[in-house]
């Protein structure tokens, strides 16, 4: 009988670890802020940080880099444009996951 009782308990303790990790492994930070400039060839994107006390990075920083090379990109940037981005930090490297234009995207929802 005790084991009857105890198998609840194990289930919701193994589903309470498979999606903790599933959580920490999606983990990721988002920036937002305007496109500076976008270079499709070497897949670099510079966003101002607009939003320095939302966006998790250093608040000084006035621009930053985003490597887009393991990036799935959206409509592609412009100067200017709202930019929403998904990325992990590699040493010193913000490596973009998901890029958003969060500008164009707004234009195609109201056609």
């Amino acid at each position: 009988m005790r084991k009857n009782r105890m198998l609840p308990i194990l289930l919701a303790a193994c589903l309470l670890v498979v999606f903790s990790a599933g959580a920490a492994l999606a983990g990721g930070q988002v920036f937002q802020g305007s496109a500076v400039s976008y270079d499709e060839a070497k897949k670099i994107l510079v966003l101002k940080n607009d939003e320095a006390n939302l966006n998790k990075v250093d608040k000084n920083l006035k621009e930053v880099t985003f490597d887009l090379s393991k990036a799935k990109v959206g409509a592609p940037a412009s100067p200017g444009d709202k930019m929403r981005v998904s990325y992990d930090m590699a040493g010193d490297k913000y490596v973009a996951t998901k890029v958003m234009n969060v500008t164009k995207q707004d234009l195609r929802k109201s056609k």
